[in-house]
Formats: structure tokens, C-alpha cells, sequence
């Protein structure tokens, strides 16, 4: 909670400057469950169940390769994460309790950032810089972007009918079969890593700016990179968007 009470401080810090801006702060937590717990991987080697204070931690993986990204099933029955246990990067699912590891994607080419559809039958994730969806039984992947630019961080619209993820550099929803896509941002800076409000009407995304991603000596940019360190890449705005309905 300090951690949190700090970062917030520092976010209207930053506002301050002039220039820059911030719409809400929200924290959202995909992992958080109704029943107190929270998933973690911890040390990128292991995924964990904890309580919400930290308490009762039970490891569910067996420490073979990397984990990442874990995410646990609007069911509250599976979780879905990425992990190179057996080479390249592939998205997989597990039991609460340890049980029925399963590997749903077998490209050579990294796939990662799962994320569950609200009836927890299907899994959108990224891989070769495309946005693919799979059912959780296994089965062909659907790709769903076909571009040329980087698509990233997908996530699924609590209703079911969109998809919100980041194209080079922008937010976008798409519907779940990949049709009619729409740019939502259009902003200086990075937009990235969108995550839906409850009811489906908003998303909340980071937006790098562009003071990190430039060489700049501007009195703004210099107030910014001496009040942020440059080790803490993820301190970033926090903005929302109104998706229209």
C-alpha cells in the first residue's frame, strides 16, 4: 500500500509538469479473484496462489523453464500463463491445484500474453507479432490481425463481443473474429497494455511518454527524467478511453 500510495504521488508529480496528463488512475487486478486470491510468478520460475495479504502461498508449477504472464480463468478453475519449459514460448493452462497441465500452442515462434474470453472456453494471446485465438481444448489457432506492425497485450471485453489490444503503438478493439477493427488513440507517446473496465464501456491503458523514448533536452523532459529514474521504465501515465457503444 505505501508502494502504491508513493507511485501515486509521483503520477500527479508528473501531471504537474505541464504537458503531460492524466486522465484516472485505476488499479485493476486480472489475476484478483472474488474468493481473496491472487495468482503471481514469482521470480519468473514458479506460479503461485496466494491469499490477497500474501498469506498461504501454494505453488502450482513444477519449476521446469520461465513462467510468465499468468492469469486466472473466469471460471476460477484454470489458469492460463506462457512458459518455455520445453524451448520457445508457448501458452499453456493449468488447474487451480496443480493439475492438468496443458499445452495449447506448439509454434517455434514465441507465443505470450494470454488473456481468457468471459465464458473461459477460449484464450486470445499474442505470437509473431499477431493477435491469434485458441480454444482451450486445443485445436488450430485463429489468427486474428494480419498486418504488418507489432500487435500486442490482448484482451478480452468482459461481454464477449471485443477484443482490446495494442497496435504499433496505439489502442484498438476488434471484434472477436478479427473483423472491424478501430483505432481508439491517437496520442504523442506509446499507448499500450489496455484492460477493460468492469462493465465493458472504458478501457484503461499505459501511455509511455515521449520524454523515455526520445534523446530530448527540453526543460519538460529534463524535469521529467530527473523526477523519474530512468531504471523504472514502467512508471507510466495511466489514462482511460470511452470504447463507444
Amino acid at each position: 500500500m505505501r508502494r502504491f500510495d508513493a507511485l501515486l504521488r509521483r503520477y500527479w508529480q508528473l501531471a504537474a509538469l505541464g504537458g503531460l496528463f492524466l486522465l484516472t488512475i485505476g488499479i485493476q487486478s486480472a489475476n484478483a479473484k472474488l474468493s481473496g486470491q491472487i495468482v503471481s510468478d514469482q521470480g519468473d520460475n514458479f506460479i503461485r496462489i496466494m491469499n490477497m495479504d500474501g498469506t498461504q502461498q501454494v505453488q502450482i508449477t513444477d519449476g521446469q523453464g520461465r513462467v510468465a504472464s499468468p492469469v486466472w480463468s473466469p471460471s476460477g478453475k484454470k489458469i492460463a500463463f506462457s512458459s518455455n519449459r520445453v524451448g520457445s514460448w508457448s501458452i499453456y493452462t493449468i488447474n487451480v491445484d496443480g493439475t492438468e497441465l496443458r499445452k495449447l500452442t506448439s509454434d517455434r515462434i514465441n507465443d505470450s500474453s494470454p488473456d481468457w474470453s468471459p465464458d473461459s472456453q477460449k484464450i486470445v494471446y499474442r505470437s509473431q507479432g499477431q493477435i491469434f485465438v485458441i480454444d482451450v481444448e486445443g485445436g488450430q489457432p485463429i489468427q486474428l490481425t494480419h498486418n504488418n506492425v507489432k500487435n500486442v497485450y490482448p484482451a478480452w471485453s468482459p461481454r464477449g463481443d471485443q477484443i482490446a489490444y495494442t497496435s504499433n503503438g496505439e489502442i484498438w478493439i476488434m471484434d472477436t473474429d478479427g473483423n472491424n477493427a478501430k483505432q481508439l488513440t491517437d496520442r504523442v507517446g506509446q499507448s499500450t497494455q489496455p484492460a477493460w473496465s468492469p462493465d465493458g464501456n472504458r478501457i484503461a491503458y499505459t501511455r509511455l511518454d515521449p520524454c523515455f523514448q526520445s534523446t530530448s533536452k527540453s526543460p519538460k523532459c529534463q524535469r521529467f527524467k530527473n523526477l523519474v529514474s530512468l531504471t523504472e521504465k514502467v512508471v507510466l501515465l495511466i489514462a482511460t478511453v470511452l470504447v463507444a457503444m
